[in-house]
């Protein structure tokens, strides 16, 4: 008994201190994802929350260059801990798809429905990001690294982050409409 509890207590502990808010997913991101044995290298600018913050990201196939996807996507906060990211991805200029996704923020971890994908993107660390989603179709694993560097606001109390220009010129963005 007096085991159980202490092994719940650790488990208890260490999920608080990974309990992420979503402002620390902000930033820009490079990495590797694999859907179907195929391996993208991945970047990923997300500025921030609301229909002002475009974020946008560019999948390239590392073994075929003109292949891969790109898009946007905007996020905003329903109520506390729930989103609604509207997405807009596109695998060639005339191929545009636009849908929308729930996601949940639970113990740090952004839980993410929708048609194309289901799954969690998480945060192991402050500057690496985890992706598991999988649909009918595939599973979609990676990691991503945090390419920005931390700025420390006059306060001190909020983090913001400086992108590196020569990243952000490998993203192309692509703005969404405001309906």
């Amino acid at each position: 008994m007096g085991k159980s509890v202490l092994i719940s207590l650790f488990v208890l502990i260490h999920s608080l201190s990974f309990a992420y808010e979503i402002e620390d997913y902000f930033g820009v991101w490079k990495g590797e994802v694999v859907c179907k044995e195929i391996k993208y290298e991945v970047y990923v600018n997300f500025p921030g929350l609301g229909f002002n913050k475009n974020g946008y990201y560019k999948a390239s196939d590392k073994k075929r260059p003109s292949g891969g996807y790109n898009g946007s996507f905007i996020l905003v906060e329903k109520k506390d801990g729930n989103f609604k990211a509207r997405i807009r991805t596109s695998k060639r200029s005339l191929s545009v798809m636009e849908f929308t996704a729930q996601i949940e923020l639970q113990y740090g971890r952004m839980i993410l429905d929708s048609f194309m994908a289901s799954g969690q993107i998480y945060l192991a660390d402050e500057n690496t990001i985890i992706v598991d989603l999988s649909n009918d179709f595939a599973n979609i694993k990676g990691k991503l690294l945090r390419i920005t560097s931390k700025i420390k606001s006059k306060n001190g109390s909020k983090k913001s982050y400086k992108p590196n220009p020569q990243d952000l010129e490998k993203l192309k963005p692509i703005v969404i409409e405001k309906k």
